[in-house]
């Protein structure tokens, strides 16, 4: 047993609601550690068509859903009311929960622990694993950037708060880093300065960011006085 502290409801994207005992496990009062969290999560993943591959123990599925990619599991504790609502008692939404999603089309798949990795790193924006997505967003998320040392580091962010319980919103990245962090994105700062957006990089967000609807550049970028990029 961990101490008392629910250290996941101090993350913010589960912060809007109070610790408490879960209303399947009335009897369990217990605070543990995601490390000894260890129900059966099979049938729940197989529910959201989830690669049970990726994903192989019930606190490894509720630290993905807080965000948390690359942690120590037994750095993180979890009281009776989170552990269920974030793991095995977690519900998909109807709609589709693709960030820029637009239309009227449902979902038909599921995010897999690679595409909210891949969203989370590359559009600062937290979508559970296991949660829907329609057809036409799969090609968007497919187009993303894949940088997985972006993914190591937007793990270590701590996160606005939006409930992302029972197949709650997606939440965002807050602007408050560790000052490690901090001082990572000064250095990477500090390397762009010195270092011209490609046409092809700067295209891919533009096509990203508004869903197809901007025409691509067409010339090199080059950096002003004031810090601006402009076209040629």
């Amino acid at each position: 047993m961990a101490d008392g502290r629910c250290s996941i409801a101090c993350i913010s994207s589960v912060v809007k609601t109070d610790c408490n005992v879960s209303s399947r496990y009335r009897n369990d009062c217990e605070v543990r550690r995601l490390s000894d969290c260890n129900r059966p999560i099979f049938n729940h993943l197989r529910q959201f068509s989830i690669n049970s591959a990726d994903i192989t123990s019930e606190g490894q599925l509720i630290a993905f859903r807080c965000g948390l990619f690359d942690t120590d599991l037994s750095s993180f504790t979890v009281c009776p009311f989170h552990r269920d609502s974030l793991g095995l008692a977690w519900q998909q939404r109807a709609k589709c929960q693709y960030p820029f999603h637009e239309g009227k089309a449902k979902p038909y798949r599921s995010f897999s622990l690679r595409m909210s990795r891949l969203v989370f790193s590359s559009l600062s924006t937290l979508v559970p694993v296991g949660s829907g997505i329609c057809r036409k967003c799969i090609d968007l998320v497919h187009n993303l950037p894949d940088n997985h040392e972006d993914i190591k580091r937007c793990s270590a962010y701590s996160l606005r708060p939006i409930n992302i319980e029972n197949g709650g919103d997606c939440i965002e990245h807050s602007d408050q880093l560790s000052s490690q962090e901090s001082q990572h994105l000064s250095q990477t700062s500090n390397w762009s300065e010195e270092n011209s957006l490609g046409l092809e990089t700067l295209n891919s967000i533009v096509h990203t960011i508004s869903n197809g609807k901007l025409s691509p550049l067409k010339c090199p970028t080059a950096k002003t006085s004031s810090g601006h990029y402009v076209t040629k």
